[in-house]
């Protein structure tokens, strides 16, 4: 048997969260990528690429890619923020985030040039979001939801984002046999987890 060059920095994943998931928490998070992208409908979405850069989950979201032996692998540490609500006004949440770049990193002042936020840190906030697979089976994930400053991560000055659960009824099927499944309902295509 030969011994895999990335054996040292894998980690051993026990089903219990030790590499498999990333259990929901609070994470320190660094910026790789940020750049800006249009929805389907028209929006601006401000795209972020980060991992978690502190404690036992360091490297994690780079790990996973490392380990992805498929072609068309994806980067799964992304964080989606739409820009404007539908009124036209400044999303909240998009303005939170900027917020806690800015009390995160000394010194660093919001320009409006997505790029300067490479290497920048973050609180991340993450919660269970659940969706439906291919196969139509209810599956789960570890998303980002909220942006806070280092500094309240650090103090645990922070509630965990509520997960997002499919509501599970016996008995009953999410195909109609036509080969399609029920997703949740929402205002916008870009809350989907896919």
């Amino acid at each position: 048997m030969n011994k895999p060059n990335d054996w040292e920095e894998t980690y051993a994943a026990d089903g219990q969260g030790n590499g498999s998931t990333l259990p929901k928490g609070g994470y320190l998070c660094k910026v790789k990528t940020a750049k800006v992208e249009q929805t389907k409908t028209g929006k601006d979405v401000l795209v972020v690429a980060f991992d978690i850069s502190d404690g036992e989950y360091k490297g994690f979201f780079q790990q996973k890619f490392d380990s992805d032996d498929r072609a068309e692998k994806k980067w799964r540490g992304i964080y989606r923020l739409i820009l404007t609500k539908n009124d036209g006004k400044t999303n909240p949440f998009f303005k939170g985030f900027i917020t806690s770049i800015e009390a995160s990193n000394k010194g660093y002042m919001w320009n409006w040039e997505e790029k300067t936020l490479k290497d920048k840190v973050f609180g991340g906030l993450f919660s269970i979001e659940e969706y439906y697979g291919n196969d139509g089976q209810v599956r789960s994930t570890t998303k980002c939801n909220l942006a806070i400053s280092v500094q309240k991560l650090n103090e645990g000055d922070y509630k965990l984002p509520q997960d997002y659960l499919i509501e599970k009824k016996e008995n009953v099927s999410n195909s109609d046999n036509s080969g399609f499944y029920a997703v949740p309902n929402t205002e916008d295509d870009d809350d989907l987890p896919f």
